[in-house]
């Protein structure tokens, strides 16, 4: 074909000659070597150097593969489609029959392009592992890419034991963990029979729907917003004066909305029996409360605290 290509037109004259045709033969098979050379002819032999080619990982077992940019083999892509959300954990072996020359890195994709994570492929021979949270409708691609050198890797996939599986009858399964039902008896009309929930929900037996339970919230936390927050202890104040209003007082406090005082919040004046009190105002830096007691028996008593 090289040779072809330099044959010249019909209309051209070319007086052919040992000399010329040597020239044609040196010229075509410069141009053979400066093509192969160049690597215009390697091609990926595996058949998935892109993402659009993408092969599946084995779940009977690791799956081998290997890198060899010298001979076209650059990239590999493989994807893997969790039938179930949770923590996956991936593990990928090079070197592990033959030290390997590789240099290069692995990086796991969402199938939107969302990058999960990478890393360096190890020098010689190694272990790489990835942990990552997998949903059930995503399919993730992984790809190998070498830069240099040459060598084998394995890849082993923990897909992840389902926690809801081990669940009894009288269990649900509660984020992640199985809980058992109460012991209550059953009210009549029961309509959760058939009804499976999602990982998570748990079914009303009054109504049949799914729902998600308010969580036990750890000590030392109140479930505030939907969510489960540090418990906040009462805020120390001092009265600073007491003024007579009918037949209790009127109290001025030293904290206000710097401290989190709110307006209606409730206190109580420390050592004094009957000494609770209702804010009814609330300043940058002061507040003032009601109490039913008179102040000949405040002012002996001037550490308050004020609950949040």
């Amino acid at each position: 074909m090289a040779t072809q290509a330099l044959q010249a037109p019909q209309n051209m004259r070319i007086r052919s000659t040992p000399w010329t045709q040597l020239v044609f033969v040196f010229t075509a098979l410069a141009m053979a070597v400066a093509i192969g050379c160049s690597g215009q002819h390697l091609k990926d032999p595996d058949g998935d150097g892109d993402r659009n080619h993408a092969r599946p990982f084995s779940k009977m077992g690791p799956t081998e593969d290997k890198l060899n940019p010298r001979v076209g083999d650059k990239e590999d892509w493989r994807f893997v489609q969790p039938d179930r959300a949770g923590r996956m954990e991936m593990r990928i072996s090079v070197g592990k029959w033959e030290e390997s020359s590789l240099a290069g890195h692995v990086t796991i994709y969402t199938e939107v392009g969302d990058r999960i994570a990478e890393k360096a492929l190890p020098t010689g021979s190694g272990t790489l592992k990835f942990r990552f949270e997998v949903e059930s409708d995503m399919k993730y691609l992984i790809r190998f890419r070498a830069t240099r050198g040459k060598g084998e890797y394995a890849v082993e996939v923990d897909w992840g034991s389902d926690p809801c599986a081990e669940c009894s009858d009288n269990e649900d399964c509660i984020d992640k963990r199985c809980v058992r039902r109460s012991s209550k008896p059953a009210p009549s009309g029961n309509k959760c029979k058939g009804v499976h929930c999602p990982s998570g929900q748990i079914c009303s037996r009054k109504t049949g729907r799914c729902f998600k339970p308010r969580p036990r919230c750890p000590k030392g936390h109140v479930y505030k917003g939907g969510k489960c927050v540090e418990k906040l202890g009462p805020i120390k104040a001092k009265i600073i004066d007491a003024r007579a209003a009918g037949t209790g007082s009127l109290l001025i406090i030293n904290v206000g909305a710097n401290k989190g005082v709110r307006r209606g919040a409730k206190g109580k004046v420390l050592g004094l029996r009957g000494g609770s009190f209702v804010v009814t105002d609330v300043y940058p830096s002061r507040s003032k409360a009601r109490c039913n007691q008179p102040p000949a028996k405040i002012y002996s008593h001037p550490n308050a605290t004020i609950r949040r």
